[in-house]
């Protein structure tokens, strides 16, 4: 066991001390700043929600911040690549010419060049659980707890959007598409995953900024922009409320997040109407997103929620407090409200 545990010290040490080197060699689109390697997530697509840091005690360490995963060295090329533990350290030894014995003394490091090769180019792809289209208790109780339709949670199963599964903390739901490329779970019963404290799992190996929802949107000529999971499902809940049947929802699990580069033709020509939370960050957010889909034809406009209050005085603050407005607000309001996916409210973005 001593040799497993030196040559593993060896191989995290050589990436701490090449730091820049190996950050550029996993995501080459990536991105200097400061002193860290940014990209958009796990498929190395352009952007900054994913960092590597690249000097300092925490070295060759990453975190995913939209999607709320950290690592080592190891634990990136696990999950960049698809790889198990030993299959990563022996990658990182090739890289930075460290040999890796079955037996016999320990590891040692050999003077030689640094070789450049880009990483294998593969497709993100989430480790999915055992997926079901779900019981009418599964439905009844998602129903309840977030106050939408029946129906509307049927018409999400029915696209291949929603789906049910048993969790090692119980009963979970969870969003993906049939690119099956990023899928988010969270508890049936509402409370935060007892392993890292949120109530959101952006499962492994996901592509974080992957559009939920997407293909299925290809054949409609309007889309529903949201900011997450109950957002995405409420958007079903007010288009059948609205009678829009032209209305496709497509959800961004992150406010941090951007469109790929590679989704943004599939938003061409079409009308979008982005959810905006009614907070600072889902502002930003949703300018974000405005300008990129402006940028590719996209028509776009956005509803947000300033003013509307739910039934329990709260403010509403995002699509899914929509479903419990308040009487008094709903009436004020009443035309914006029941026309939202209908998409002839004046609430555009600023």
């Amino acid at each position: 066991m001593k040799e497993i545990h030196d040559s593993t010290v060896d191989v995290k040490r050589a990436a701490a001390d090449n730091a820049e080197d190996f950050a550029s060699w996993i995501f080459p689109a990536g991105k200097r700043v400061g002193g860290q390697w940014h990209v958009g997530d796990l498929s190395g697509a352009p952007g900054d929600s994913l960092t590597v840091e690249l000097r300092g005690e925490h070295a060759s360490r990453w975190k995913d911040w939209a999607a709320d995963e950290s690592g080592d060295c190891i634990a990136l090329l696990m999950a960049v690549h698809g790889t198990d533990f030993v299959s990563a350290k022996r990658l990182l030894g090739e890289r930075y010419g460290i040999t890796m014995p079955l037996g016999g003394p320990t590891p040692t490091a050999r003077p030689a060049p640094i070789p450049r090769r880009e990483p294998p180019k593969t497709m993100a792809a989430p480790k999915l659980p055992t997926m079901e289209s779900g019981s009418r208790e599964d439905v009844r109780r998602l129903s309840e707890l977030r106050n939408l339709s029946p129906a509307a949670l049927d018409l999400a199963i029915e696209r291949g959007l929603l789906w049910f599964y048993d969790s090692s903390e119980g009963r979970a739901w969870l969003i993906t598409d049939s690119a099956r490329r990023n899928a988010q779970a969270r508890r049936l019963d509402g409370q935060p995953w007892e392993w890292n404290s949120k109530k959101a799992w952006t499962l492994g190996g996901s592509q974080a900024s992957w559009p939920i929802g997407l293909p299925e949107s290809e054949p409609f000529p309007a889309i529903a922009l949201c900011e997450g999971g109950p957002d995405f499902l409420a958007a079903f809940h007010h288009a059948l409320a609205s009678n829009a049947e032209n209305v496709a929802p497509v959800c961004i699990i992150g406010a941090s997040l951007s469109i790929p580069a590679e989704c943004l033709p599939s938003f061409a020509r079409k009308r979008v109407r982005i959810f905006v939370h009614a907070d600072a960050e889902g502002m930003r957010a949703a300018q974000k997103w405005a300008g990129q889909l402006r940028g590719v034809g996209a028509e776009v406009d956005g509803f947000n929620f300033d003013g509307l209050t739910r039934s329990d005085g709260e403010p509403v603050s995002d699509l899914c407090d929509l479903a419990s407005i308040d009487p008094d607000s709903w009436e004020r309001e009443r035309d914006a409200v029941e026309n939202c996916m209908n998409f002839v409210a004046e609430r555009r973005v600023a």
